[in-house]
């Protein structure tokens, strides 16, 4: 963790806590799910560290980019891509409290590229088990 600097925390779910970071070495800002294994019932544990290999065999546009994971203190750390852009949950709430409105064609061009996201993951054999507005980022 001495080659990041935590600038906020983005979230947490049952498994670990997301972090916005920039590294000290490159500057780019990046996103650090920090996972504490010691807290996790083995059948947990080996599921976070299949999803870092699933991550790293990952590579498309419209799919969060891995960079790479570590262990330090029983905790694994994911090193991601930022979305600048923030969620589509925090979009959606925004539009409806200015009362604004998506185009139909925005909204065909949302669907069209978590569907192409999803397309490539699938022809990965890998599942999504988690997809909600929370968790589909723009950048």
């Amino acid at each position: 963790m001495k080659d990041f600097t935590i600038i906020s925390e983005l979230g947490w779910g049952s498994y670990g806590t997301v972090y916005k970071v920039e590294s000290t070495k490159d500057g780019k800002i990046y996103v650090l799910k920090k996972i504490n294994l010691k807290h996790l019932k083995p059948k947990h544990q080996e599921a976070a560290v299949k999803e870092a290999q699933i991550l790293k065999t990952i590579n498309h546009p419209h799919v969060i980019k891995y960079f790479t994971s570590f262990m330090e203190d029983g905790c694994l750390h994911i090193l991601m891509e930022y979305a600048d852009g923030g969620d589509l949950y925090e979009l959606l709430k925004s539009q409806k409290k200015k009362w604004k409105y998506f185009s139909e064609k925005d909204l065909w061009i949302f669907a069209y590229e978590i569907l192409l996201g999803l397309e490539y993951l699938h022809s990965k054999n890998v599942i999504h088990w988690d997809i909600k507005t929370l968790n589909i980022f723009i950048s």
